[in-house]
């Protein structure tokens, strides 16, 4: 396994950058949760948060593959990135805590 990674410097590459965002995905999970928690101190609303954040995962893998099956894997990559964007930016746009 360690003569893979010193032999392959692009999956090195891919295997930190994967491991880095595992790391960012996690800690952004435990903010959110934590912030739910202290808003709503409901221990079941956390529960059913994590529950919900497995639907997507269910539904769309199936699609996911037969698109990847379809169309070119960078194609896809860089459109749902480019769609995240304006996900992400929506949070701009809101005025109140409600």
């Amino acid at each position: 396994m360690l003569s893979l990674f010193k032999e392959e410097k692009e999956y090195r590459k891919l295997f930190s950058a994967g491991v880095l965002n595992g790391i960012g995905d996690r800690f952004s999970q435990v903010a959110v949760l934590a912030l739910l928690l202290e808003v709503t101190g409901s221990g079941f609303a956390v529960g059913l948060t994590l529950a919900i954040r497995v639907i997507p995962f269910l539904l769309f893998a199936p699609f996911g593959g037969w698109l990847a099956d379809k169309f070119s894997k960078r194609n896809i990559l860089v459109s749902t990135d480019l769609i995240r964007i304006f996900f992400a930016l929506s949070f701009l746009f809101v005025k109140s805590p409600d």
